[in-house]
Order: C-alpha cells, then structure tokens, then sequence
C-alpha cells in the first residue's frame, strides 16, 4: 500500500494480474457498502467464469472511517452503521477487489492521481454501485462507454433517486422494489435507464419493510448475482470491444 494524493490510498494485490484477454470488456468498478459489494462479487465471478468476456481493470471504493474522506460514517448509510460494521464491509470490499483487479483506490476520485490511474487501465466501462462521490464529466467520459450505475429503486417510475432509496420504500408501503441501471450523468439518478431487474420482495418474514436500512437493503443484495452481469453482458452486446 502507498499513500495517495489527497485522501484514502492505492492498494495493489500481492502477485500482479495477468494481462486481460484483447476479447475482454474492461470494466473499472466503483463500490461501497454491502449492495456494492455484492455488485463487485458479481462483476468478479463473472470474470473468473467468462476472462473472455470481463476483466475487472480497477476498483475504487469509500473509506467511510477515514478521517480525511468527504464521505465519512456521519454521512449517508453510514451514518446508521457501527464502526464495526463499517470497517467488516471495507474489508470484505478490499478483499473482493484484490482478489480480481490489479488495485483499489479508496481515495477521492476527483485528483490528477485518479484520473491518471484510470485513463492507465483504460477501462471501456465504469460500472457503479452505491459509491459516495459523484462523478464528473471528465471522469464519465474516460471510459468509451460511459458510466452505469446500479440503483435499487424504480427510477423510470421516479421512485426513490438519491441516497435514500429505503425511505422512499417505506414512504409508498411497498411490497417490491426494482433495480434500476441508469447511464450516468453529472447529475445525481438522472441518466437514461437501460435496463430494470425482476421484481424483488423487500417485506421480511412478519411482513413488515425491514426498519434498518442495513437490513432493507440485505434483502435487495442477492439479486444483483444476476442483474450486474446482464447488464454488462448486454452492454457489451451493443458495443462490442473492437478487435
């Protein structure tokens, strides 16, 4: 690990990375928080079933305890998280992203430091997942793709855009909610969606929307095993990586 510009750090894994496949969509994944998580274990499975298909080039992610960091515990979903829990989710987000790319930035994606690590990896994609920053226009221009992100709410329908997509289910009563993939735009849920997943139930066993948020978006994890790499896949499909 070595310091980076600004706040967070660069960690690379141990034993570089093999050289992605030329056939291979290189995609740089922004992640924090458990549903990011579970987008990262996806986009990593995928390529370690498909290399010809995926290659995970980067991984950036929030690093809500350091003392440094514009997204800190007191923001956001973090702020209904312990210390410890925190610091199990960032770890379990290191682990992952070590495991599949050749770094993690845990920094501030808005530095000369970021943009140059990214433009090395040369990513065709960003694919986000509650990542606390946002985004410029330089930044969602550097991959040929643009930006996705995964958003657990019914954005087409204008429900739940923003940080807290779990008050907006509480809010309407539902029974189930929907993840949405929006392209990215400098503004916050506001891209064109190209693609919803199957409804998901976000009622537990009583039948009552879980209180936490913790525990509301547990329930919506699982199905991003199969929405995130459909939605890479179809991605892909509608622009092929040049030969």
């Amino acid at each position: 690990m070595c310091s980076a510009a600004g706040w967070g750090i660069l960690a690379r894994p141990a034993a570089p990375r093999a050289e992605p496949e030329a056939s291979a969509l290189r995609v740089c994944a922004l992640t924090s928080y458990g549903v990011g998580l579970a987008a990262l274990r996806a986009l990593a499975d995928l390529s370690a079933a498909n290399p010809a298909e995926l290659a995970v080039v980067g991984v950036a992610t929030d690093d809500a305890l350091d003392p440094g960091a514009r997204i800190g515990r007191r923001k956001r979903i973090w702020s209904h998280l312990s210390d410890t829990r925190i610091e199990e989710l960032q770890a379990d987000v290191a682990d992952v992203a070590l495991s599949c790319a050749p770094w993690l930035w845990t920094g501030d994606v808005k530095t000369a430091a970021f943009r140059t690590l990214l433009a090395e990896a040369q990513p065709d994609l960003i694919v986000c997942c509650c990542f606390g920053q946002k985004l410029d226009e330089p930044l969602l221009r550097t991959p040929r793709l643009g930006a996705v992100n995964l958003h657990p709410s019914d954005l087409s329908a204008g429900h739940g855009a923003g940080y807290e997509p779990h008050v907006d289910a509480h809010t309407r009563n539902i029974d189930t909610s929907i993840w949405s993939a929006h392209m990215m735009t400098e503004a916050i849920d506001a891209g064109p969606v190209i693609a919803t997943s199957d409804p998901v139930p976000v009622r537990d066993a009583t039948g009552a929307i879980p209180h936490t948020p913790d525990a509301y978006y547990a329930m919506m994890w699982p199905a991003l095993a199969d929405f995130a790499p459909r939605v890479v896949s179809q991605l892909r499909e509608q622009a092929p990586v040049p030969a």
